[in-house]
């Protein structure tokens, strides 16, 4: 699986396959204390800038974290980081977003 494959990069090699993709920063304490996608999305992230396009997005099946596939109830937390500080985005298959956590 894609998670058990980034586990075993370092990180400067997890970087090197996330070159060129965007990157948003989000607080850990939220991810880690979990927070529903819309707000993770939305308010946190800024990666939409409404809720009612992440929503539209998620009900379409058209959202991924960390190449899984979720939906509009979903909830990001601990299971979800990356070495420690980072959340893989996709939207259909030709946008990727990489969040960074920061503390």
């Amino acid at each position: 699986s894609f998670m058990s494959v980034i586990k075993e990069l370092d990180e400067a090699t997890v970087l090197d396959i996330f070159d060129g993709i965007p990157r948003y920063s989000v607080s850990s304490n939220l991810v880690e204390n979990s927070i529903e996608i819309i707000p993770f999305l939305v308010q946190e992230a800024k990666i939409y800038s409404s809720n009612g396009e992440a929503r539209r997005l998620l009900t379409e099946n058209a959202i991924s974290i960390n190449k899984s596939k979720v939906k509009v109830d979903y909830t990001i937390g601990k299971d979800d980081i990356l070495k420690g500080k980072y959340i893989l985005v996709q939207q259909g298959k030709k946008k990727d977003f990489l969040i960074e956590l920061q503390s």
